[in-house]
């Protein structure tokens, strides 16, 4: 065996850079292993750095690799990638237009509250809270 060489090892922070990127609820870990999707930061971007990726309601969180770059585009690999274990995941129920519904609205109104289209509730932090807010709602219609 042959010791690594002295100069091989080094603080990450003078060798390779780590990115975050926030994302919009709703990108999928496909669309961020895509090339194409880091074009407008490629430049920014060298061989060798991480981009930890999360959602902005913290649907996808993970960790990239960049592997090659060119002017539009970014090869990367998945490092590390966060899924929610099964027993908490649950399907958003099918509701019909005229329902008490939960989406998430953006950075503005977060998790959110609406019927008929009409935002009741809005700057809730989780999904948990939203559909909390949903049920406690729905109960106040049935009465």
């Amino acid at each position: 065996m042959k010791a690594l060489k002295a100069t091989a090892m080094d603080h990450s922070h003078y060798v390779r850079i780590h990115m975050t990127a926030k994302v919009p609820p709703g990108t999928t870990l496909e669309d961020v292993t895509d090339p194409a999707y880091w074009a407008n930061h490629a430049f920014r971007l060298k061989p060798g750095a991480v981009i930890e990726v999360i959602a902005e309601d913290n649907s996808l969180d993970c960790d990239l690799r960049v592997l090659e770059l060119g002017a539009t585009f970014a090869k990367v690999r998945v490092i590390r990638h966060f899924v929610e274990p099964a027993a908490k995941r649950q399907p958003a129920p099918k509701q019909s237009p005229e329902e008490v519904s939960v989406d998430y609205g953006g950075r503005a109104d977060r998790w959110r509250v609406v019927h008929r289209g009409e935002v009741i509730t809005s700057g809730l932090a989780t999904e948990a809270e939203a559909n909390k807010a949903a049920e406690e709602y729905r109960s106040k219609l049935a009465a």
